[in-house]
């Protein structure tokens, strides 16, 4: 999440691009960088990931990383969409 923060406030990149936190955290990022426009808030970027929309399972999905549990096998790591998971102890 710091690479894209500091591309929002150095490169000026769209405060929309934070996929798992989706409307409400652009929202709250929104307040963050420009508090006078925050009424005209950019939509969430949509996932990259295809949804099934015959599915009952909710369209917000987290993943709970249960670290006792965790092997090392860093499967998770390049399924996080926004480079989220360090993979360390």
């Amino acid at each position: 999440c710091l690479p894209y923060a500091t591309a929002i406030v150095v490169d000026n990149e769209p405060y929309n691009k934070c996929v798992p936190g989706g409307q409400p955290v652009t929202d709250a990022i929104a307040q963050i960088v420009n508090p006078a426009s925050a009424t005209t808030t950019l939509r969430a970027a949509p996932s990259q990931w295809p949804i099934d929309a015959t599915s009952t399972r909710p369209t917000e999905v987290r993943a709970v990383i249960r670290e006792d549990d965790c092997i090392g096998c860093t499967k998770c790591i390049p399924a996080c969409p926004v480079d989220a998971i360090v993979g360390t102890g």
